[in-house]
């Protein structure tokens, strides 16, 4: 885990002004009506990074039991707060993302969540793939899993974004960073905060090294408010990508 995930994650102010801070985005109303289509039967759905609950109450009101998996005390907290007031009963759990094989059952959930670019802040490419084998170690043969990315090439289109992706390329070449690699000066009161930025093959690479079968892959359009309307150029231009992914049977 990169320092600055560490300093994010136990950040109080971070997680109670965290629902105020994205109450516009228009890709927290688009995922949830995306994956609400796919996810559409009722089940035992494993919420990974839940966050303040924001996928954990939108489930469980449509009849799912519902597990939400974070390290954030202070998240964890506000998503307490939300589920009484909101009169829905859901699992809150506090631990490490990288532990579900020691924290579920194999086969014990049928879907699976991992929003927001969560995957992205998982550092090195062995340890997101690490993670995502534990996903689908607790998915049921035929479970699917919904995962959102920040796409890396969509820095292209600003100024500050080619020069991430130059320095990168140098820094990767040096062997001091994978490709995708990102350090955001400043965000949210944390300094030198990571993320990783996926290429569209890169998420299906890594999503099919750890077993699954890759359904579909959603480009993002420019505010994340829907898909690209040219899906075809989503490698280059899509802001982000939503996958929809299944363990085989």
């Amino acid at each position: 885990m990169h320092p600055s995930t560490v300093r994010y994650l136990t950040d109080r102010v971070v997680a109670e002004e965290y629902d105020s801070y994205f109450d516009e985005s228009p890709l927290f109303d688009y995922d949830t009506q995306l994956v609400t289509r796919w996810f559409a039967q009722p089940g035992r759905l494993l919420d990974v990074g839940c966050g303040t609950g924001r996928h954990v109450i939108a489930f469980s009101r449509l009849g799912h039991r519902v597990l939400g998996v974070d390290l954030s005390t202070h998240m964890l907290d506000v998503a307490r707060e939300k589920l009484l007031n909101a009169d829905v009963k859901a699992v809150l759990v506090q631990a490490d993302m990288m532990e579900l094989p020691m924290l579920v059952r194999p086969g014990s959930f049928d879907y699976a969540l991992c929003m927001f670019s969560t995957l992205g802040m998982v550092a090195g490419r062995a340890n997101r793939l690490a993670f995502l084998t534990g996903v689908a170690h607790a998915l049921r043969p035929g479970g699917q899993l919904a995962v959102h990315v920040h796409n890396r090439w969509h820095a292209l289109a600003t100024p500050d974004g080619v020069h991430f992706l130059v320095s990168n390329l140098w820094q990767t070449w040096r062997g001091r960073a994978e490709l995708g690699d990102k350090i955001l000066w400043y965000y949210r009161g944390i300094r030198n905060m990571y993320v990783h930025v996926f290429s569209r093959r890169e998420l299906r690479d890594l999503l099919s090294s750890a077993g699954f079968v890759v359904r579909q892959i959603v480009p993002l359009n420019r505010r994340r408010s829907g898909p690209l309307r040219l899906p075809w150029a989503g490698g280059l231009r899509a802001n982000g990508f939503i996958a929809l992914a299944a363990k085989p049977t």
